[in-house]
């Protein structure tokens, strides 16, 4: 039993007869079952650890963020950095900018009258321009085809101040100068507040102004409904 439990052991005697017990370990040139040491991988100096790094192929471009679109075809392994669409597209997780096919929403938009008279944030809803076709026609044959542009509505806030009840009764219907014309743009914006879309309404004439109604029960925010006929629009971009 002794021997089994020195098992592994070199026994080494003094002079004075005293045993002392040293372990066997292998020679210094001889591989061990470390799986420390048998990942060949691991570098085993800063200098192989650079030549590693200098070998790697990036996930991504470190100048620009963008996933290595060449990692799969140089490495037969996908780019963990990029996943498939729907349409079977590869799209970036990096890029968090809105992508082309993106839906335009109802509610980034931006109305700019000229010289301030209203500012944009009292603006609740506008009409997006429309178009419809006028023929003329003579005994059932047309003879001309032209278009016009629709009128358009929009509904703003009414503040103390600056007051909009003011500002489109004495600016832009100015009762004194009749049909006088005003213009005005219309901004579609993407989710980060960039312009994608812009109308120029130009030479527009107040056709009906709406100052709402008020009662003693009701105790929303007081809003005015306009509505305006262009004598032309353009749409930019």
């Amino acid at each position: 039993m002794e021997n089994d439990k020195l098992s592994g052991f070199t026994e080494v005697k003094s002079l004075g007869g005293i045993s002392s017990f040293y372990k066997n370990l292998p020679p210094a040139n001889q591989n061990t079952n470390s799986k420390f040491l048998e990942d060949k991988d691991y570098p085993t100096s800063i200098n192989d650890f650079l030549e590693k790094k200098k070998n790697e192929i990036p996930l991504y471009d470190p100048y620009t963020g963008e996933p290595n679109p060449e990692y799969e075809k140089l490495t037969g392994k996908p780019n963990p950095l990029l996943k498939q669409s729907v349409h079977n597209e590869k799209i970036s997780l990096l890029n968090k900018m809105p992508v082309p096919y993106e839906p335009k929403l109802n509610n980034r938009f931006i109305v700019n009258f000229e010289k301030d008279t209203l500012p944009s944030w009292v603006f609740k809803n506008i009409t997006r321009p429309s178009i419809k076709l006028i023929e003329k026609r003579v005994f059932g044959f047309t003879y001309k085809r032209e278009y016009k542009w629709d009128d358009i509505e929009f509904e703003v806030y009414d503040p103390i101040g600056p007051s909009s009840a003011q500002t489109i009764h004495f600016q832009l219907l100015n009762l004194e100068k009749p049909f006088k014309s005003f213009n005005f743009e219309l901004y579609l914006l993407d989710p980060t507040g960039v312009n994608i879309e812009k109308w120029d309404i130009i030479d527009c004439t107040i056709k009906s102004i709406n100052y709402g109604k008020l009662e003693y029960k009701d105790d929303s925010i007081s809003t005015i409904k306009v509505k305006i006929t262009p004598k032309n629009i353009k749409l930019r971009y």
